[in-house]
């Protein structure tokens, strides 16, 4: 993430999903025992391959580590990452891990409670991201948590962006962010974009990052990150559909 130095304190619902050791996603914790990350990031890996990470501001060291028992990614993820889908480029990607063990912390506060339908697209609203991604594609990830203070766009203000390129945006399943010379990076998938809720007077979780524009082994800035809509996945996230 192309941001400024955070405080794990600032955003203590950050988590990180760890596969066979070593970082490879952000995650954002939504009870003792379930954090959320993106479909892409668990698809095609088993959940003894995936551990998760919380609790310190390096993403190295400090922190407490879990194994992953079990993780549900969406049903309709595999297959939606062709550009010109319907629901747009990797629609549906979210996901919902189970950890072997208690996630633990007190007064609840490491929870993010979750925007739904009622809450409104924060269209021209100022939000946070964080995460512990890549500055740009040929650097080292930062050691240290990352935030960036971005601005969420409309629908259509989003596709103009895109409008140029094969990549499409869903109106329903994505929502975009943006600011000059700041945002997602590799490393960031999976991560939280929280926005301020005047209903709960508090900040909630709006997004997880799913993808944004690459050129010249950079992260390009100059399109907007792409989050999945949290809204739109409420009801899947907190009520799972019968085996």
């Amino acid at each position: 993430m192309h941001g400024m130095d955070a405080d794990i304190k600032e955003f203590p619902h950050q988590c990180a999903l760890r596969f066979s050791g070593s970082p490879s996603c952000g995650c954002v914790i939504i009870s003792h025992q379930k954090v959320i990350t993106g479909a892409h990031c668990v698809h095609g890996r088993t959940a003894n391959q995936l551990t998760v990470y919380y609790g310190s501001t390096n993403r190295i060291s400090g922190g407490t580590e879990l194994p992953v028992a079990d993780y549900r990614e969406h049903p309709d993820f595999l297959g939606n990452d062709e550009p010109d889908h319907p629901g747009g480029y990797l629609a549906n990607d979210i996901a919902v891990v189970t950890v072997g063990g208690t996630i633990v912390f007190d007064d609840n506060v490491n929870m993010v409670s979750l925007a739904g339908p009622t809450d409104g697209d924060f269209s021209g609203t100022a939000c946070n991201i964080s995460g512990w991604g890549r500055t740009d594609l040929i650097s080292a990830p930062p050691t240290d948590l990352k935030r960036a203070e971005v601005n969420v766009l409309t629908h259509v203000e989003c596709e103009n962006y895109f409008e140029n390129t094969t990549t499409r945006v869903g109106a329903n399943p994505h929502v975009c962010v943006f600011s000059e010379n700041s945002g997602a990076c590799n490393g960031d998938d999976g991560g939280p974009l929280t926005c301020y809720s005047s209903r709960l007077a508090t900040n909630i979780l709006v997004g997880v990052a799913s993808w944004w524009s690459t050129l010249f082994n950079a992260c390009d800035y100059t399109f907007p990150s792409v989050y999945t809509r949290i809204s739109s996945y409420r009801d899947w996230i907190e009520n799972p559909p019968q085996a």
